[in-house]
This record gives C-alpha cells, structure tokens and sequence, in this order.
C-alpha cells in the first residue's frame, strides 16, 4: 500500500513538472515572437528581499498605488485598514501581545536601492483623507496626487512630496453623478499632462467619464464618456463578448493616460477595452483586450480561475514566469491569479519602471499585493525585472 501510494505521488509529481515545462516553454515562445516582431518584453524575477527592511516594525497593506518621480524615487501608496488585527497588529493592541507588527504609514517614498527615504500619509487637519486609498501619482513637479475608491470618496487629493497639503477638489460623500463638476466619486487613479498642465482624473468605481482639470488651480476643465459622449449613469446590461461595445463606460473606468503623441488612453476595464481619445474629448479609435473574458459586473465567471482587464495601457507585452513565491500566501503564485489589477509606470528619462499587482488569494479569499521594478538590460532586447513589494494582506 505504502509503495503504490508513493508511485502515485511521483507520478503525479512528474505529471506537474511536465504541465509547468510546457507552459514555461509556451510564454517564452511568445516571447520570442514579440521580440522577433520588434517589441520589448518585461522578463521578471522575484526578489523578495527588495525593498529593505522597514523600521519600527512597519508592515504594508493592499498596496493600491505607485509611480515614479523625477529622481527615480518609487512611490507607493497602501491601505491600513487590510490587516487582520488580531495576528498582524500584535504590537498595536492593549496590552500588545507581540513586539510585531505596526502598519506603515499609507505613503512610502524608497530610492531605486530600496532604501525607504520618506514616509507620511492619514487623515490630517483641512483636508479629507479618502475612505479606501486607489492610486497615487506623482507630478513633473513633484506633487503628490491621491483619489479613493470607497464609498464616501468623491474628492481627490494633492500634497507636496514631503506631504505638505495643497489642494482638495471636491468633498466626501457627495455623489451627485458623472455629469456634476465639483465632486467625483471613486476616483481610480490620477494623471498629470505636464505639456498642458492639466490633470486626467479616471472617475472612476462609481462615475462613468474621464474629468480634466486644470493641474495648478484645480479648476474644472472637461468632461466625457466613452465615445466622448455625454456620460449617462443609467444601468447597463451585464457585459457579454456577443453583444455590441457599450455607448458608456462600465465601472471601473480605471486609468485615462498620455501618450507622448498626445492621445489619451481610457482603461474600461469591465468591458475588456481600451479607448483613444485625443485631449479635448474627440474619441479616435478603440482596442479590446480578449473580449471573451468576463471580469467585475459581468454576467458570469469563467470557471478557470483567470480574467484579462485592461488596467493600463501598456505596449510591451509581459511575461511572468509562474513560479512560486513569497510575493503571498502559499495559495497563490507570481503571475497566476484568479482575478488581478495590475498598474504599470516608468522613468521617462531612464525608462526603468514598476508594476503593481492586487490579487484575491483562491484560500481566503483575502487580497495580496506584489510591486515589481524593471530596467533594460545593457546590450539587449530584453528586460529585467526584481519584486520591489512583498505583501499579503
């Protein structure tokens, strides 16, 4: 018994190795033809040692946001309300019941070595801090740009890069729909248009349009929807791959970003497409992202375990390698995930870059969160690529 019951577990075994083979030699034959095609593909390695440790006991939570400044500096942006008190806050509670652990504070400022050379963020006097942190967004001139996707949260907000408040559009619970020009509602994310001055707000988990502000005062600019029509907050059909493209965005609309041709590339996640725009509104053209995949609000779930959203624009294809790691709990590998957001950005001057992944785990049905960085090899066509966050909230 003892005997068939170890053949069994070998075969089973060998049975994996080969399933884990084939699809390694699967992604890097789509590799090889992206690069023979001409593109550039993000190779990553898991590094989990990156960045240093933090002090004081400091652990992160969802992390929900990064960008890179002027200086190359990362930035991330967490939330400190995705702890399980009781066996991560140990040292929080009264009386403590062990020496580890503190949340960080929600903003991290860390240099391209991972030291971490800033920290700051919470709720402070004349301003708002958002309900649920989503995305962060660092300027040309080093500003601070958060929104939130939480319920209450229909206002963004701007800091200084040592967290100095400057500005708060629009006010919390205030959701008056994708048409109003003072408040928003569930912003997703933020983008600076340096050459223009002006702010893409992606508004967002609760609104349905892209809303352009003036970067320095604030003021309200333009607006619209998808097809830059005018947006329309009335229910819309589940989404379903047969069915003709929707005339307004689903929820989330969750990234408007610039181009350096100066097109605006819209992020509907839901309805598994990408949509162009030039900067007053005027749609050019639309993309979609494997349509047969049914993500958030769709009529249903694909029993594999697996959805493709368009969170970011990106031209370089990527390839993770599925292996596992300590980027979260042991139910979940690098680059296979049941559901994923990820949110990719880079240095414009030494194209390094980094990407954020926020992942369900299949165990508990709690949320993990992975940074990665990347920098071009010298010499080659290729990237590299090291995990900047380990976290599994």
């Amino acid at each position: 018994m003892i005997r068939r019951r170890n053949v069994v577990i070998c075969t089973v075994g060998m049975a994996l190795i080969f399933v884990l083979a084939m699809g390694s030699a699967c992604m890097d034959e789509r590799a090889s033809e992206a690069i023979a095609a001409g593109g550039s593909v993000p190779i990553f390695e898991v590094d989990p040692l990156w960045p240093k440790p933090l002090p004081n006991h400091w652990i992160l939570g969802s992390t929900i946001g990064v960008s890179v400044d002027s200086r190359d500096h990362i930035w991330i942006i967490h939330r400190q309300t995705t702890f399980n008190e009781a066996n991560e806050l140990g040292a929080t509670l009264d009386p403590p019941t062990t020496e580890c652990c503190v949340p960080a504070p929600n903003i991290l400022e860390f240099d391209m070595e991972g030291n971490l050379v800033n920290s700051w963020g919470g709720p402070g006097d004349g301003y708002d801090w958002p309900q649920s942190n989503h995305g962060i967004t660092v300027d040309a001139m080093d500003n601070v740009w958060i929104g939130g996707n939480g319920a209450d949260d229909s206002h963004i907000l701007k800091f200084t890069r040592d967290g100095q408040f400057l500005m708060q559009l629009g006010q919390p619970r205030m959701r008056a729909g994708s048409n109003d020009r003072e408040h928003f509602w569930r912003v997703a994310e933020v983008t600076i248009d340096a050459a223009e001055n002006e702010a893409y707000v992606a508004d967002g988990y609760g609104n349905r349009r892209i809303a352009v502000l003036d970067a320095s005062t604030g003021a309200f600019k333009r607006y619209w929807g998808a097809y830059g029509n005018t947006p329309d907050d009335s229910p819309l059909p589940a989404y379903s791959p047969d069915a003709p493209p929707a005339q307004q965005f689903r929820s989330p609309v969750h990234c408007a970003q610039i181009s350096h041709d100066g097109l605006v590339y819209v992020c509907d996640r839901a309805g598994d497409r990408i949509q162009v725009f030039q900067r007053d509104g005027t749609y050019v053209t639309e993309g979609f992202v494997a349509p047969e995949t049914l993500g958030s609000r769709s009529r249903a779930t694909r029993s594999s375990g697996s959805s493709t959203w368009p969170t970011a624009p990106i031209r370089r294809s990527t390839s993770l390698s599925a292996r596992p790691s300590r980027c979260s709990r042991p139910s979940a590998t690098a680059g296979v995930s049941p559901a994923s957001s990820t949110v990719c950005t880079a240095s414009r001057r030494t194209h390094k870059g980094i990407c954020t992944r926020r992942r369900p785990t299949r165990a508990s049905g709690s949320r993990s969160s992975c940074t990665w960085a990347w920098a071009p090899r010298r010499g080659t066509r290729e990237w590299s690529g090291r995990l900047v966050i380990d976290r599994a909230a």
